[in-house]
């Protein structure tokens, strides 16, 4: 799956021109599931703005453990 960023969200309003918006516009999230012996392996690349890394570095740890976390959950 592959998602492309137009803009931003605000108060639940979409924004395609303020400067936040702009600085996100074409910023590209590449999700691939992927079989391996052990289970199935996520992977991730995203393009983005030197700006963001520090945002990403630290909060994709935690959205991950997230993402495991559900994903194996018994149902």
């Amino acid at each position: 799956m592959t998602i492309e960023h137009l803009g931003v969200v605000e108060g639940g309003i979409e924004n395609f021109e303020s400067k936040e918006a702009n600085q996100w516009a074409g910023a590209t999230e590449d999700y691939t599931l992927e079989s391996v012996d052990e289970g199935t392996l996520l992977r991730i690349e995203m393009e983005t703005i030197e700006e963001y890394k520090n945002f990403f570095e630290e909060t994709w740890p935690k959205a991950l453990e997230k993402v495991k976390e559900l994903a194996e959950k018994s149902l």
